[in-house]
């Protein structure tokens, strides 16, 4: 693939922004789109390669799984980095609503490396113990 497919963190699945979707839902979906349409992805196991290109997790801004109080994360924003060169962030919802949203498309390579340092990597960090790569 030329371009690899964005990395995305999803909003905490047990959190009402989710709609009851986990990651492995939506890696499922995934798989499924892709196997429906194979012009799309390179021929072999679509499983594999969402497992080795796409990461999807609950956002975790800690390494708690709540508040203290027991209320699970929510989160509204909505990141994607695309080849660490350019990224998305905004709260626009990714498929159709009529909701007034905002987001950022940045193209720039030095702010994607800071993006990346400052806000990207912290997260990840104690959010990656949730990744789901297969349904």
């Amino acid at each position: 693939m030329a371009v690899e497919v964005a990395r995305l963190i999803l909003r905490s699945c047990s959190a009402s922004y989710s709609n009851g979707w986990t990651p492995a839902d939506v890696i499922g979906q995934l798989a499924d789109y892709a196997t429906a349409h194979p012009d799309l992805v390179p021929p072999g196991d679509i499983h594999a390669l969402l497992c080795q290109r796409f990461h999807a997790a609950t956002l975790r801004p800690s390494n708690d799984d709540a508040w203290p109080d027991g209320t699970k994360f929510a989160n509204h924003a909505k990141l994607a980095i695309v080849d660490d060169a350019a990224f998305y962030l905004g709260s626009q919802n990714w498929y159709p609503s009529d909701l007034i949203e905002l987001g950022y498309i940045v193209d720039d390579a030095g702010a994607a490396r800071d993006l990346i340092a400052a806000y990207y990597a912290p997260l990840w960090s104690t959010s990656r113990r949730t990744v789901s790569c297969s349904p």
